[in-house]
């Protein structure tokens, strides 16, 4: 009898070990791939995988198989965008040549030609210009190689200086700019390309208020983000465009004569470039605004 106990007792021990040794092979295992799929996820590179026979075989080949795939599809994506960030840049040297031989055309025909044709074909080819420094930044921006600052920018100083670089259009259609001084908030990014992104936003509300109104400006901080708001007093935005808006290239109903439809795509890679979201849409009371959000984490 005694002897039949200890068996059992024995195999009882043998059971325990071998399930024991087995659960911990199995999370072994199990954390192996949780490792695998968190380090192509963090680095983004690498798919191999070392291979082992046993119940977690299947569902091995199926992570395998996805992970090459998609792999593979980020590969073709990042390709194209290259490719796509050197035509825009290959497209914007081109233009330089061209401008460059207009504008010295320009100079020796001011002095026979009509003044008014002189002032049209100055027009364009500022317009031309822009379009060709705004393809060199989109160019950087989608190749990776524009590089920010990362510093603490005072909000209200860009939003000051965004008004003071936009003053000659307020004067022009006499509207007035109203940034009015708050509590101190700050973001961390690059001054120069925050007020960038902020003088093409208040251009843009200029541009569609009537003569005498007024762009308005306000911020707040608060322990998750930084939100500024830039707005008009004008017709706002055509519900048709909201979802469109900041589409390259994309000029909506009521947009500008001198526009090209780059200005809002790139405040918003700008904004994003410096983990910030922006939005846009129609005050109830009238008027378009623009409310951006810079995260603090």
């Amino acid at each position: 009898m005694t002897g039949m106990v200890t068996g059992l007792m024995i195999e009882g021990a043998l059971f325990l070990t071998v399930y024991f040794v087995a659960k911990r092979r199995r999370r072994k295992r199990l954390e192996e791939l949780t490792v695998y799929l968190e380090s192509v996820n963090l680095s983004g590179e690498g798919t191999i995988l070392q291979r082992k026979e046993d119940e977690f075989s299947l569902l091995e080949d199926e992570i395998y198989k996805t992970v090459t795939t998609l792999y593979r599809t980020r590969e073709t994506a990042l390709a194209a965008k290259k490719n796509y960030a050197e035509n825009l840049e290959n497209i914007a040297h081109q233009l330089k040549t061209p401008i460059t031989a207009a504008s010295v055309s320009l100079q020796l025909l001011q002095e026979q030609a009509e003044r008014s044709h002189c002032e049209n074909i100055r027009r364009q080819l500022e317009r031309l210009n822009t379009l060709e420094e705004a393809l060199l930044q989109l160019s950087r921006i989608d190749s990776g190689t524009l590089k920010l600052q990362r510093v603490q920018v005072d909000v209200f100083t860009v939003l000051t200086l965004a008004s003071d670089m936009l003053c000659e259009l307020a004067a022009q259609k006499r509207i007035t700019v109203a940034v009015p001084e708050g509590e101190c908030a700050m973001i961390r990014g690059d001054m120069d390309w925050t007020l960038e992104a902020f003088c093409n936003l208040m251009k843009n509300c200029m541009e569609h208020t009537p003569e005498g109104g007024t762009v308005s400006c306000e911020y707040s901080q608060n322990p998750l983000y930084t939100e500024v708001r830039i707005w008009d007093n004008g017709e706002g935005f055509a519900e048709e465009d909201l979802p469109y808006l900041f589409q390259r290239f994309y000029r909506g109903k009521n947009a500008s004569g001198t526009g090209i439809g780059i200005g809002l795509a790139l405040s918003k890679a700008i904004v994003e470039l410096q983990n910030g979201t922006i939005t846009a849409r129609n005050l109830h009371g009238g008027g378009a605004c623009f409310e951006i959000r810079f995260y603090s984490h």
